[in-house]
């Protein structure tokens, strides 16, 4: 084996080292993005039982038994003590309730439909939104009601299990990073102790020759015959060669070593690599399901929030124009009710994909909820804005939806606003929103500005 080669397999690792340490500090951060992740989970099921609870509230004073039932629910829940029995228990007794109270139906119908809109669907395959609002539609019984909160309380719990799985394995990961980290330390030691070694070695066999050679010049300086003196010389030239073939034999030993636990520090190092290789893929997936609508395949809410952010940043420090738009299909639940949710779900993607071909790079465009969706237009003044929504609109208007040769009607409303001087991110949603509830009040398929 190379002597350079033995020198230069440290540096390799400690490059090893390094870069594993910046995949190390991406992984804690993903860490900690699931962990703050699962807390908007918890929050959203703190906000399900909050909705049961103002469902549940809206049937008081029918009877006592029920009254009761309700007042026994927790006001803030414990993810791993869901209260399934108490809700059971209301379930039954409102099975037993007769009421013919319409405006109660329909609250419980509105706080359930919004629900079903904010449930997070990450890491739940099976969670079916479109099925839930359709039947949420048909449901006109409170047993039917109730089933629909059991779903929905299903749903979210499979959600937060799937998020910590992914969370677990996560860490799971990082400890079996952490433990090659601390091989790849041992091994550094051991090369530190190999070359300690060496270098004593070297040392040793140097002062052995030193001395053999000032004896054997001692021994010609005292000599009295040339038989002596040949027998004494040719003594210390063994004893030299005895040296000289330990030191040998010794290094080959060493060496035959080092190169063993190199191999395994090398195949330890390639397993570490490939592991990091997938793991970064895996990284990379989960960062786009994260921040990607997986009906349309634009941007989601989450990713609109952050852009948002980073966008008013920026506005904030160069006062560059910046307008926020947002946009909504008219008469979406017409589409749902006469044509069906598969359709409903076609126009959606289509309609996503039109305003996004069209959208410029640098802008963002994402679905924020539901049939609404939202366009951050960078550098853009008020009547720049109107010109390009106005495009889109224009767009979506001629563009030609049809099912089963029968036409779709779909047309857009937007409500747009800028940046001015003193406004926070929610001040411009407000305006926008308003822009829009103006369009629909005034015949819809418009673009206002507020």
């Amino acid at each position: 084996m190379q002597l350079w080669a033995l020198h230069s397999f440290p540096t390799r690792i400690r490059y090893y080292l390094h870069v594993t340490d910046k995949y190390k500090q991406k992984y804690t951060q993903l860490l900690n993005e699931l962990d703050d992740q699962e807390k908007q989970h918890e929050k959203r099921l703190q906000l399900l039982h909050t909705q049961i609870i103002r469902i549940c509230s809206s049937f008081k004073g029918q009877q006592d038994e029920l009254d009761q039932a309700i007042s026994l629910l927790p006001k803030y829940i414990d993810p791993e003590n869901l209260p399934t029995d108490k809700l059971r228990l209301i379930s039954e007794l409102l099975l037993n309730t007769p009421t013919d109270s319409g405006s109660a139906t329909e609250e419980v119908r509105a706080n359930l439909a919004y629900l079903i809109e904010n449930l997070p669907a990450e890491g739940n395959a099976k969670f079916d939104r479109a099925a839930l609002m359709g039947a949420l539609e048909q449901a006109t019984e409170p047993d039917q009601f109730i089933d629909m909160i059991d779903q929905l309380e299903a749903q979210l719990a499979a959600t937060l299990k799937a998020q910590g799985k992914e969370i677990t394995d996560l860490s799971a990961f990082l400890g079996e990073i952490a433990t090659r980290l601390d091989n790849f330390k041992v091994h550094l030691s051991e090369d530190d102790t190999n070359r300690a070694e060496q270098s004593e070695s070297q040392t040793m066999l140097t002062n052995r020759v030193t001395q053999h050679v000032f004896e054997m010049r001692k021994t010609v300086t005292d000599s009295s015959d040339l038989t002596s003196l040949k027998s004494a010389v040719q003594f210390r030239l063994d004893e030299i060669d005895n040296s000289v073939e330990t030191f040998k034999k010794t290094e080959t030993k060493r060496a035959e070593r080092a190169e063993k636990a190199n191999v395994a520090l090398r195949q330890r190092a390639d397993k570490l690599e490939t592991a990091a290789k997938q793991l970064q893929k895996s990284l990379t997936e989960t960062r786009k399901q994260a921040i990607e609508d997986p009906l349309t395949g634009v941007p989601n809410r989450r990713a609109y929030d952050e852009r948002l952010a980073l966008e008013f940043t920026r506005w904030k420090r160069t006062s560059e124009p910046l307008t926020l738009a947002i946009m909504d299909i008219d008469k979406f639940k017409f589409i749902n009710d006469e044509f069906g949710h598969p359709v409903g779900d076609k126009v959606l993607k289509s309609v996503a994909g039109f305003i996004k071909s069209k959208v410029r790079e640098a802008d963002f465009f994402g679905r924020i909820g539901g049939e609404e969706f939202a366009v951050i237009l960078i550098g853009s003044t008020l009547e720049q804005a109107q010109q390009r929504l106005e495009t889109l609109r224009e767009g979506i208007d001629a563009y030609r939806f049809g099912y089963q040769g029968k036409p779709v009607p779909v047309t857009m409303s937007i409500g747009y606003s800028t940046f001015k001087d003193g406004d926070a991110p929610e001040n411009v949603y407000e305006r926008a929103d308003k822009a829009l509830l103006l369009c629909k009040q005034t015949g819809r398929n418009k673009c206002l500005a507020q």
